[in-house]
């Protein structure tokens, strides 16, 4: 049947090409070559740092719009990203920003910061603890 001519991975569809064309269907590929291809298939995305990047700024509470917006990517792709958030963190400037909004409600807060509801909350709670 062959490869899809429409893979992402150039490299893998090369390979799996050249195994095919060398030794026919898949239950003659020696196991070498099957381990080969299941890295190169398995390995992480190129762009680790974006990805990343997009993590950080759900763990400071930005919301995924306002992420999508600082990355110049689709809501989607930000949304798809978001990971699942245990403690949020935060910057010396994102607290100070805070305070000088402690006059609005914390939904006004978070709409004028582009934050998670929940990450103003938490940020409040710490800069009265302190």
């Amino acid at each position: 049947m062959g490869a899809i001519q429409v893979a992402l991975n150039q490299e893998l569809l090369t390979c799996i090409q050249g195994a095919e064309s060398k030794y026919g269907h898949t239950d003659n590929w020696p196991d070498a070559l099957l381990t080969e291809i299941q890295v190169l298939a398995n390995r992480e995305p190129e762009a680790d740092a974006e990805r990343k990047e997009a993590e950080w700024l759900y763990r400071r509470g930005f919301t995924r719009d306002a992420v999508a917006l600082r990355l110049h990517r689709s809501a989607g792709w930000a949304g798809a990203r978001k990971p699942v958030i245990t403690e949020f963190e935060y910057t010396d400037d994102d607290l100070i920003t805070l305070a000088a909004l402690s006059t609005y409600t914390n939904y006004e807060a978070a709409l004028r910061m582009h934050r998670n509801l929940l990450w103003i909350k938490e940020m409040r709670r710490k800069l009265n603890d302190q």
